[in-house]
């Protein structure tokens, strides 16, 4: 019994299928992944690291994260997430890894 060809058929064929469907799904990425990508020159990827470590940090010290005082001193101001799935990640990987900045 010749098992090799359920072997392609289980394995091969979805890994191929699942790369073209990503590819597509992320075409601009795929031809220039430095321009497009998270971190490339036209993002604001500091900025995010920055706000994803504070969030972090003020929860970690019982604080909520809309009080800023470490922007427009001495007033400080008002943090609003833009992406809330992203303040809660940062509650859990910032801990684990340490500080962003």
């Amino acid at each position: 019994m010749n098992r090799r060809p359920s072997v392609v058929r289980a394995v091969l064929i979805p890994v191929l299928l699942y790369t073209v469907v990503a590819a597509l799904l992320t075409w601009p990425v795929v031809i220039a992944p430095l321009d497009h990508a998270p971190g490339a020159r036209r993002t604001d990827l500091w900025n995010a690291l920055w706000v994803l470590s504070w969030q972090a940090e003020t929860l970690g010290a019982g604080i909520l994260p809309y009080e800023v005082t470490a922007l427009n001193h001495p007033e400080g101001g008002t943090l609003m997430p833009a992406d809330p799935l992203s303040f809660v990640w940062s509650v859990v990987v910032v801990p684990m890894l340490g500080p962003v900045l």
